[in-house]
């Protein structure tokens, strides 16, 4: 796909949010990894993606959430299994917020 086009459109989609708008901009942010992954950026994917879990107050680590930041795991997981960052992301989703 599109990968630069998606990325803006992410970022469009990001501005649009008010600053108080904490959980659909978590979403709008994992998606925004999902496409690193899939633009062949596993590491800075994850990053992303662990970067935004360790940001949220732990009430905000609803279901939706943990499901999508799991998803982005299990994608990237699969794609390069031996990937030390993979590891390091599944550490920091079993953490308690």
């Amino acid at each position: 796909g599109d990968h630069q086009e998606a990325k803006r459109a992410f970022s469009r989609a990001l501005r649009l949010y008010p600053a108080a708008e904490v959980l659909d901009t978590t979403l709008v942010t994992f998606g925004q990894a999902g496409c690193l992954a899939d633009a062949g950026e596993p590491e800075q994917a994850l990053r992303l993606g662990r970067d935004t879990l360790l940001g949220l107050p732990g009430e905000q680590r609803t279901g939706i959430v943990v499901q999508a930041a799991r998803s982005l795991g299990a994608t990237v997981g699969a794609r390069h299994p031996g990937l030390p960052a993979v590891r390091e992301y599944q550490e920091v989703l079993l953490r308690r917020p």
